[in-house]
């Protein structure tokens, strides 16, 4: 799962296994290690009508409302966005290949492109 933040903006972009894991089992995690210290962010289902964050210690969580997780592994959606109260920006996308060749990506696992020609 890639984490993007920017300004007061989230963005995940999940693999097909990611989605089906979120989709089968209400949770996705991964993490980074810097300066010694993990960082860890993760996106749950929770039974709400909203998003919601939690931040605790070097762990982000995204709470999700498992509504909209389901049947996301095996429809066209793209992805889901919202604004929370503190105009926290999250955007929550199924990852697709880039339409250029990156040497350094391994893009066996993501969605096609609906731009790329194949």
């Amino acid at each position: 799962m890639k984490l993007r933040i920017k300004s007061n903006s989230i963005r995940l972009r999940l693999t097909k296994t990611e989605v089906g894991q979120l989709v089968k089992e209400g949770i996705v995690s991964d993490y980074f290690i810097i300066g010694g210290n993990r960082f860890e962010y993760t996106l749950k289902s929770h039974n709400a009508l909203k998003f919601s964050t939690e931040l605790k210690e070097n762990h982000l969580i995204i709470l999700m409302p498992s509504e909209k997780i389901s049947g996301w592994d095996i429809n066209d959606k793209v992805g889901f966005e919202t604004t929370l109260e503190n105009d926290l920006y999250i955007l929550i996308e199924k990852d697709f290949k880039c339409l250029t060749e990156r040497k350094h990506e391994i893009e066996d696992d993501m969605y096609q492109n609906p731009r790329s020609s194949h």
